[in-house]
């Protein structure tokens, strides 16, 4: 059984997988896994392992085996365990293959400057080149130019997440970036543990302590009173990117990656009229 389990696994590391999350310059080519590994990391394949393996909600289900919605069980499935392990020792063993592509890129076919749709959902348009062999190169020059605008053109409105082949994909083109989300995970995990250790911590203490808006920072550290329009300010540069985190992660526990769009799971902050204190709470049964 472990010879069988050996070959396999040497198997897979012999194939080459194609990702649509890998930078430009990659994606086009297949990866061996561990290669692949090396080029997700700073990209959203990590990021949605880091907020999986922070979100409460995925902990719970890891630590009770129960599962709080159908979406949840099936992404935990797809995901496993993410609590003793790091992102590249998870991808050489499971998102390599998840995050897959089943239908890799190709490269350009023969001919007419045209978008054809087939009949498999799968595949996306096709522009196919027809170039007659005794067309001056700088005429050619000047079409392809051409084609390479309308390209860029189709590209702007073109998701390739919409024809992604993969078992698990992203929901759709987004802004969100991988610094976004380490930032915002970075404020949750500081905050949650320092909370932790000191309960009547305030927001705003929290963030002059971790320097979240280093002005203020420097203008009123060392026990300098802080007025109440600057405590604002300093309470709204943690609970905003607490709000995202928390979204964000509701959201990816059920599958949908990246989100930041409301979640049932989440209670939204409520404001405290005199400090304008976020009391932002999460809800995992």
């Amino acid at each position: 059984m472990q010879v069988i389990e050996r070959f396999t696994n040497s198997l897979q590391m012999t194939n080459k997988f194609f990702y649509k999350g890998l930078p430009p310059e990659d994606r086009t080519f297949g990866q061996h896994p561990e290669q692949a590994a090396r080029l997700a990391r700073g990209t959203l394949y990590e990021a949605w392992f880091d907020t999986l393996q922070s979100s409460p909600w995925y902990q719970e289900m890891e630590r009770t085996g129960e599962f709080k919605s159908d979406e949840a069980k099936k992404n935990w499935l797809d995901f496993g365990n993410l609590q003793k392990t790091n992102f590249e020792q998870w991808w050489n063993e499971k998102g390599f293959q998840i995050f897959a592509e089943k239908v890799p890129y190709t490269e350009i076919q023969n001919i007419s400057i045209k978008v054809e749709h087939g009949d498999d959902d799968n595949l996306p348009p096709m522009l196919k080149l027809e170039i007659p062999l005794n067309l001056d190169p700088k005429l050619l020059k000047l079409q392809f130019e051409k084609i390479l605008r309308e390209h860029e053109n189709y590209v702007d409105r073109f998701d390739r997440w919409r024809f992604s082949t993969a078992p698990v994909h992203q929901s759709g083109e987004t802004k969100i970036t991988y610094a976004s989300i380490s930032r915002w995970l970075k404020v949750y995990s500081d905050w949650t543990r320092s909370k932790a250790l000191r309960p009547k911590l305030a927001m705003w203490e929290f963030a002059l302590e971790h320097k979240l808006c280093p002005e203020l920072s420097r203008q009123y550290g060392g026990g300098v009173i802080v007025p109440p329009p600057e405590r604002r300010t300093l309470t709204n540069s943690v609970s905003d990117p607490l709000k995202l985190a928390r979204r964000l992660m509701a959201n990816a526990t059920e599958g949908v990656f990246p989100s930041t769009d409301d979640h049932p799971w989440v209670i939204d902050h409520e404001k405290n009229s005199a400090t304008g204190e976020d009391m932002f709470f999460n809800r995992p049964n």
